[in-house]
């Protein structure tokens, strides 16, 4: 089954004992689903399509890709914090985000290293230089009541 992208930005997973892993980070309309990153275009992401000018992503064919990859369903998230932050354990990096549900407590660096994705037509290409408050307006734009800055 196909979701349309309503955004996505890069993450990292840090580890102090062991290689970070690096992650985009895709918003659909009901869920995000992370895909352990690979090159920034679309074409190095299994099932990730343009149609039209919009992106869509085969989720299940993302989440088969790779033992990392994840999903969390919007209905299972309590909130979403997010702050600036201009350096981390990995070196540069745009902000934090963590993502809280009923079970447990994620927290991923905000990454400069691979772009973000807006569904708007005019910015529908991968972006660099972009801004934390682009990705702030991602996840506000599918959780608007559960996001924190």
């Amino acid at each position: 089954m196909s979701e349309e992208v309503m955004g996505a930005f890069g993450i990292s997973e840090v580890h102090v004992l062991k290689s970070n892993i690096n992650y985009m980070l895709f918003f659909t309309p009901d869920r995000l689903v992370a895909a352990k990153a690979r090159l920034v275009v679309p074409d190095h992401y299994p099932g990730l399509v343009d149609i039209d000018g919009k992106f869509y992503l085969d989720s299940q064919n993302v989440l088969a890709t790779d033992k990392h990859n994840f999903e969390i369903p919007y209905s299972d998230i309590s909130k979403v914090e997010m702050k600036t932050s201009w350096i981390g354990p990995a070196g540069p990096r745009v902000g934090k985000i963590t993502i809280f549900t009923q079970e447990k407590k994620q927290q991923f660096d905000i990454t400069r290293t691979f772009g973000v994705l807006r569904k708007w037509e005019q910015h529908r290409d991968w972006l660099f230089g972009w801004k934390f408050e682009d990705c702030v307006n991602i996840v506000r734009s599918v959780l608007p009541n559960k996001i924190q800055q």
